[in-house]
């Protein structure tokens, strides 16, 4: 049969399904080993979720609805592209990894393909079929998925450097595969293919539960978490909220201001001198809407380490050879950021230091086709940055409130969604005072079309 694997017609690869099911029973076995190794074992709490015909209440009550909704997922007709759209943080792409897991005790074949990766879409399932004891190229390997029989995870479309071979990708792999992307913002492909959403709500009540249960922590913790003007926001998103929920363990109190729990895990690392370039290496990745890096003189591997220790940073999954004539020479580890909130909050920290210029200018350093929405983290950062500045130093809350103007004039869409409440936040919990004619002005920009 291992012979046959590497003879067999494209036929009876696509046509076969006991076939197929054999091909990729060593990959699927890989697969388990490696995700035990990795996901399974993290503690999973799942946001609510679900998709636009199902109504909360029909999800089965014996089992999470994350769950609930794979399964109706499998049952639904092919030609779908399933969208999971929303913030960073909001618990993305850990909902791939966890329905990875599921859809091999399910005995489907999974592939999750990050498309923030280095590889096209196809030739990233290429390397994944590698996994198992088959080899295959690019071309059999889109022949093996427009044949069917596979759930196909795209993760973090916005991070995509090849959005357009994506789509190609999508449009032909959907026919009979069940497909699920997601992405921070909406790909617009409706004219191209039916793009059905799934919704993924903030986390409540419930998950800040199950948080501080498993961190033993007193559950008085939530009301007042709930009650506080700078933090019911903060607990929303399920990477912040782990972040404050870790805050607490480590303080044994709330943090002043919501920006404390970035700070409490970049502080573990300003006494290494080496903090400074790493916030350089993150503007950079950020110009470039890339990733990954390795250690170098500027970063030591044994900074790096101890970066990961904090959470700050994570390595890559795998090692890159890098090659010599024809020949493998030796393995570089390399490294990214533990979270993508985590990278532009670092990002923000490097600009806010740096003279002033306008935000036009920092622009024009940015890769050529990442828009202007693109910025909407790492401006949120910075604004909260600065407004907890002006709440320490009275005489900087002009600037702050002028920044603001420019990054209005800058992309509106930021201002309205991320930059004004994140103001509207900080004067409620009068870490700000207010100011009428600024407050004016504001609504009058937003109340134009």
């Amino acid at each position: 049969m291992v012979v046959g694997k590497y003879l067999l017609t494209d036929w009876l690869i696509n046509f076969v399904r006991q076939i197929k099911l054999a091909l990729f029973h060593d990959y699927r076995q890989q697969l388990t080993k490696l995700t035990h190794a990795t996901w399974s074992d993290k503690r999973y709490i799942a946001p609510l979720i679900g998709i636009s015909e199902q109504p909360r209440d029909s999800v089965a009550e014996d089992e999470p609805a994350w769950k609930t909704v794979l399964k109706t997922l499998l049952q639904k007709p092919k030609r779908t592209l399933w969208l999971i759209e929303g913030q960073s943080g909001l618990g993305k792409t850990a909902l791939l990894e966890q329905w990875t897991v599921l859809a091999l005790k399910l005995s489907q074949t999974p592939l999750l393909i990050r498309l923030g990766s280095d590889l096209k879409a196809t030739k990233e399932a290429a390397a994944l079929m590698g996994l198992g004891d088959i080899n295959v190229n690019q071309e059999v390997a889109m022949d093996l998925l427009t044949g069917g029989g596979f759930l196909i995870f795209l993760d973090a479309f916005n991070e995509d450097t090849t959005p357009d071979a994506t789509r190609e990708f999508v449009r032909r792999v959907i026919k009979r595969n069940l497909v699920v992307m997601t992405s921070q913002v909406d790909p617009r492909w409706d004219q191209w293919m039916n793009v059905q959403r799934i919704r993924l709500e903030p986390f409540g009540r419930e998950q800040l539960a199950e948080l501080m249960n498993a961190e033993r922590l007193d559950l008085n913790w939530i009301d007042a978490i709930l009650e506080s003007a700078h933090l019911k926001e903060v607990v929303r998103l399920p990477e912040t909220a782990k972040l404050l929920t870790r805050f607490i363990v480590q303080n044994k109190r709330l943090p002043d201001y919501s920006l404390a729990i970035y700070d409490d895990l970049r502080n573990l690392l300003t006494e290494r001198p080496e903090m400074l370039n790493l916030e350089k290496i993150a503007w950079d990745l950020f110009k470039a809407n890339d990733f990954n890096f390795t250690s170098s003189n500027r970063l030591p591997s044994d900074f790096c380490e101890e970066a990961i220790d904090v959470g700050v940073l994570t390595r890559r999954t795998g090692d890159t050879v890098i090659e010599v004539g024809n020949a493998p020479n030796f393995h570089s580890v390399e490294f990214r950021f533990a979270h993508e909130r985590i990278h532009r909050f670092l990002v923000a920290y490097y600009l806010d230091r740096q003279d002033p210029k306008p935000l036009e200018d920092w622009h024009a350093d940015i890769r050529a086709d990442l828009g202007r929405e693109y910025w909407a983290d790492a401006l949120e950062f910075w604004g909260e940055i600065q407004g907890h500045r002006s709440s320490k130093q009275a005489d900087s809350l002009n600037a702050y409130k002028e920044w603001l103007k420019e990054a209005a004039k800058f992309q509106r869409s930021i201002f309205a969604s991320r930059l004004w409440p994140q103001y509207s936040r900080l004067y409620d919990s009068c870490e700000i005072s207010g100011d009428g004619e600024f407050e004016k002005w504001a609504a009058d920009f937003l109340a134009k079309e």
